[in-house]
């Protein structure tokens, strides 16, 4: 099963540029949507030209900008508590490949660690020429999920230094 970023990490990942596509997606309301090639996509008709050639689903969603005319019509015309309020926030990414875009574009390796203490769990780990060591934290996580992610979000804040 593959395990998708949560929203803080999916706006880290924007902001450091990751540009994969990927046929999932945030919304502002921080609602993760997924997005089938069967879809007819009513709700992503304001961003008219920039998905002309999109037809798959999978989709470089951080790279979707509004116009002024879009921009004033999502002002005027929805608001968040709108049931057809739809506005692309940006990419959401499994953990997998944000983990793999790390590695291959900044050389930044993430993972979690486990170990038995009493129980099985997970620290967050993450390495790189940016560190002078290994950097690690006194966070400990019940899930491999919850750990990758924290190692996710340090790896990618790495990026700016």
């Amino acid at each position: 099963m593959n395990t998708h970023v949560n929203f803080e990490t999916a706006q880290l990942a924007k902001e450091e540029g990751f540009n994969i596509p990927v046929n999932t997606l945030f919304q502002h309301n921080k609602n993760l949507y997924e997005v089938l090639p069967s879809d007819d996509y009513p709700h992503l008709a304001h961003y008219g030209k920039q998905l002309d050639d999109y037809t798959t689903g999978y989709y470089d969603w951080n790279s979707l900008e509004l116009d002024e005319e879009e921009k004033l019509h999502k002002v005027s015309g929805f608001s968040e508590s709108d049931e057809d309020y739809f506005t692309v926030c940006c990419s959401a990414p499994t953990q997998s490949l944000l983990q793999k875009w790390l590695r291959e574009k900044h050389e930044i390796i993430v993972w979690a660690e486990p170990f038995n203490s009493p129980y099985i769990c997970y620290e967050p780990q993450v390495l790189s020429d940016k560190i002078e060591e290994d950097w690690k934290t006194d966070d400990v996580e019940d899930t491999y999920e919850e750990a990758l992610e924290i190692a996710l979000q340090n790896g990618l804040k790495l990026i700016k230094t």
